[in-house]
């Protein structure tokens, strides 16, 4: 099914290009590679749709997320019968919790909705995904994007996303591990 899912993007990785090169500078190997030191603007007349896709990026997350403290609300399930006021207090530190590790730095929420905006801006969509770091104790959680190019997703008949591949390098030890 991966070769299909491949077969199925490739018309699409000329125009992805074509973007990267004009729209989304760090996101421009689709057809090419560039090596380092490489200028990737010097065919840029024009930064409108560069600074276009940062503004429109910036307007839908703060419309999206203002503030994680008053976007997320965790609460007791409906199956509780009763709620008691150490209930109410529980969910509420629960609440507190989450927001505090969504918003550090050290997760890397923040900058991984940016890059999903910015992805999904350019190229029509972008991924966010949750990564468990069991070695971290005091941000066990951390937050990637997952960009367009490396991304393939599958879909059942209905269009409900079922699998997704996620192509990267990877040494040996880290295969190991995972």
């Amino acid at each position: 099914r991966f070769k299909d899912l491949k077969a199925e993007k490739r018309p699409w990785t000329v125009t992805w290009q074509d973007i990267g090169e004009y729209v989304r500078i760090r996101r421009q190997n689709f057809t090419s590679t560039t090596t380092e030191g490489e200028i990737l603007t010097e065919r840029i007349f024009d930064t409108t749709a560069i600074f276009a896709l940062r503004a429109m990026s910036a307007a839908l997350l703060g419309a999206l997320l203002p503030s994680i403290e008053r976007s997320i609300k965790i609460t007791a399930p409906d199956s509780l019968e009763k709620e008691t006021d150490a209930t109410k207090k529980y969910f509420e530190k629960v609440t507190a919790k989450l927001a505090e590790l969504m918003g550090a730095r050290e997760t890397g929420l923040s900058s991984a909705l940016d890059e999903y905006m910015l992805d999904a801006g350019s190229f029509g969509w972008g991924g966010v995904t949750l990564i468990d770091d069991k070695e971290d104790a005091e941000f066990p959680v951390k937050y990637s994007n997952w960009d367009p190019k490396h991304t393939f997703i599958d879909e059942d008949t209905t269009g409900f996303i079922n699998t997704v591949y996620y192509c990267k390098n990877m040494k040996v030890l880290d295969v190991k591990n995972t």
